[in-house]
């Protein structure tokens, strides 16, 4: 009885090393080339191509890397089609939520982009996505975000009224409006 238990018990001993070696395998690999591609983007010089530049940017912010491929996709093709540079994309993230999708402000703005709950309502309609925990979601956030952006400088034609609408609802002059503005553009020009 024992010999039998001692082949099972080294029979199971040996699927299981089987098993965390193939493991450790594919944690290395996937290790490895995230490492090549994050050593691959300059650290200490501005990024050649917008692509460089988004994940240069996202590589240390608080999203997983999972969301910061999809939503660093989002940024480079909703940036291209609405004509909101990036770097301005970016920096209205970094502004509004710190790269946080969890964000919530205290006026009920939520995910990284902050968007107003009326925002949320208008872009995305009648459709099964209107539920707010939406909001939350990195990608869907970030998309509307960069079409309502997009949308407002279509209006306006100018950064400043534009980022101002953004950020309290109008384009009017007002002493801390103007004070996110400088702030996000500030930031836009370093990223």
């Amino acid at each position: 009885m024992s010999v039998i238990l001692l082949e099972n018990h080294q029979r199971i001993l040996r699927q299981v090393k089987q098993g965390c070696f193939r493991f450790n395998v594919i944690v290395a690999i996937l290790a490895l080339t995230l490492a090549l591609i994050l050593s691959a983007i300059p650290s200490n010089e501005t990024p050649i191509d917008p692509q460089s530049q988004i994940l240069q940017t996202l590589r240390n912010k608080p999203l997983t890397i999972g969301q910061a491929l999809d939503v660093g996709q989002v940024i480079l093709e909703q940036g291209r089609a609405s004509g909101v540079p990036i770097s301005l994309i970016l920096a209205v993230i970094d502004t509004e939520s710190e790269f946080k999708p969890w964000a919530t402000s205290r006026t009920n703005a939520r995910g990284l982009m902050q968007l107003s709950p009326e925002v949320w309502r208008i872009y995305m309609g009648a459709t099964d996505l209107r539920d707010h925990r939406n909001a939350y979601d990195p990608t869907l956030n970030a998309r509307i975000g960069i079409q309502y952006l997009g949308d407002l400088y279509q209006a306006y034609g100018d950064w400043n009224r534009t980022l101002r609408h953004y950020y309290c609802g109008n384009p009017n002059p007002s002493k801390q409006a103007d004070r996110y503005v400088k702030v996000v553009l500030d930031r836009a020009k370093n990223i």
